[in-house]
């Protein structure tokens, strides 16, 4: 029993901060309207994948094992994919700037992308609970589960300030989510010969310190998206997207952009607001002037056609 309360828990977790994280930044700059596109994507994945799960459990046939691996496996690299979008735009132009579909898109597929298997042991556990002979403390428990990550998410969107924390969190779970789904596809059978070696060999054994089935194994294999035991191909995945993305996102200024630049674009606009409140109409050589002071004629020589103060010479002040 206490199993289902971890399945709910883990599962719950994995989509739950990815939205608060989403949240986080927009609440926190006060663009609290950019809220609405990731609830409207978490409340539509939910129907999906509540509806898909739904006619599995109660039709006559559902998917086969590997027909399910292959489905998670892509949608938790499309859920990856969306994620590197998100973040991108967001670290480039801030809270505002990753639009109202890609956040929907983003929300919706943080949720969906385990939202099948969530979806089959919920109605499973339903199906139980209606059962005569069944009981309701599966349904119970999972439910247990979905409401403590709830809890432990919420803080997320109101505590996190830090936009490199944010940002950073994002790169975690957007890498685990695609080693997540490189491991559904291995577990498919999808572009591997066999299962003994390779790229599917165990990288490394960590279940007898972190057991799978522990309160504080699954957690962390929902949200890191490795389980304690990975193979060659999940870490290397992991780590070849993980690394360079949390570069990115922390790096003070992002790729592309220099601190140089970012003063010359400042200085420009400063200079255009200056020139704006001082100027003038156009003198007769376009420079602004009316003749009445210092100006390049149209040989490009210097002009002077007032007496300048003492010690002034035709050139300038020299002297």
């Amino acid at each position: 029993m206490f199993d289902t309360y971890l399945f709910g828990l883990s599962q719950g977790l994995a989509a739950f901060l990815a939205v608060a994280l989403l949240l986080a930044r927009p609440v926190a700059a006060g663009r609290r309207a950019a809220a609405r596109p990731v609830l409207y994507g978490c409340g539509a994945a939910v129907v999906l994948a509540g509806g898909f799960g739904f006619a599995l459990e109660f039709a006559s046939q559902g998917l086969t094992f590997r027909a399910r691996e292959l489905l998670g496996g892509t949608l938790s690299v499309g859920a990856a994919a969306l994620l590197t979008g998100a973040l991108t735009a967001l670290v480039r132009g801030g809270p505002g700037a990753a639009g109202r579909r890609l956040l929907f898109a983003v929300a919706f597929a943080a949720v969906v992308r385990d939202g099948t298997d969530t979806a089959l042991f919920t109605w499973s556990a339903v199906r139980s609970a209606l059962d005569g002979q069944g009981s309701a403390g599966p349904l119970a428990l999972v439910l247990l589960g979905f409401a403590t990550a709830a809890g432990l998410a919420y803080p997320v969107v109101t505590s996190v300030r830090s936009r490199a924390l944010a940002y950073g969190a994002l790169a975690v779970l957007a890498g685990g989510a695609l080693a997540h789904g490189a491991g559904r596809w291995q577990s498919a059978g999808a572009g591997t010969a066999d299962g003994s070696g390779g790229w599917a060999a165990v990288a490394f054994d960590l279940t007898a310190a972190v057991p799978p089935d522990s309160w504080y194994g699954a957690p962390l294999t929902a949200v890191l998206g490795l389980p304690p035991d990975p193979t060659v191909l999940q870490c290397a995945v992991w780590g070849l997207y993980t690394i360079p993305a949390l570069v990115h996102t922390l790096a003070p200024v992002g790729f592309g952009r220099s601190a140089g630049g970012e003063e010359k674009a400042t200085d420009e606009k400063a200079d255009s607001g200056g020139n704006a409140v001082r100027a003038r109409p156009p003198g007769p050589y376009g420079d602004g002037r009316r003749g009445d002071g210092d100006g390049a004629g149209p040989d490009g020589g210097r002009m002077c056609d007032r007496p300048r103060g003492a010690g002034g010479g035709p050139l300038g002040d020299e002297g």
